[in-house]
């Protein structure tokens, strides 16, 4: 097996892909001071294809997240 960096580009979670992706999962929310317009944060770590969870053509989370989201949904928080 070979091993890909993450400082390579490699994804951090299987470390054997190049991260193509990063990570749609909201993060938070911050409220700019020029237009006090609300602008969505997201996770933004890299991940390769192949783990990560496709919700929809063009949004992709990351394994910890779907993992956060995972206890939120069992109620352990």
């Amino acid at each position: 097996m070979d091993i890909i960096p993450e400082s390579k580009g490699g994804c951090p979670f299987c470390k054997r892909n190049m991260a193509t992706l990063l990570c749609d999962c909201p993060a938070g929310v911050v409220i700019s001071s020029a237009d006090f317009k609300a602008h969505r944060l997201t996770c933004d770590k890299p991940i390769c294809e192949k783990c990560a969870t496709h919700i929809a053509s063009d949004t992709d989370f990351c394994p910890d997240c779907i993992k956060r989201i995972q206890r939120l949904a069992d109620g352990e928080c």
